[in-house]
């Protein structure tokens, strides 16, 4: 079974985003923060990081850049709720609010 990690600061994203990945099959783990998070990612190992940019303390580049570098099997998909900008392709990326079937692109 695949696991995501999704990181968001919006609980009930992160609520609603888990149920329906788990019903598509997906094994999923949250957090709100990024150190949270890196300490998840340095204990379990995720086939895919599913990360908001704009959060507490560190946001979700500083995230995905230190995941891309210790984890380098972990796919990264960043969301945000403001325009990416143009031209942005360092990493896949979703501009909320989405359609949740627009994920499955990425996995």
């Amino acid at each position: 079974m695949e696991k995501i990690l999704v990181v968001d600061d919006e609980r009930i994203l992160l609520t609603s985003l888990s149920i329906w990945l788990e019903e598509k099959g997906y094994k999923v783990d949250t957090s709100e923060a990024v150190l949270e998070a890196l300490a998840m990612i340095e204990k379990e190992e995720y086939n895919y990081l599913l990360t908001d940019i704009k959060l507490v303390g560190l946001n979700g580049y500083n995230l995905a850049d230190a995941v891309s570098s210790f984890s380098p099997k972990t796919k990264i998909i960043l969301m945000s709720g403001y325009d990416f900008p143009p031209g942005f392709n360092k990493y896949p990326h979703l501009t909320k609010p989405f359609k949740f079937p627009e994920l499955l692109e990425y996995f």
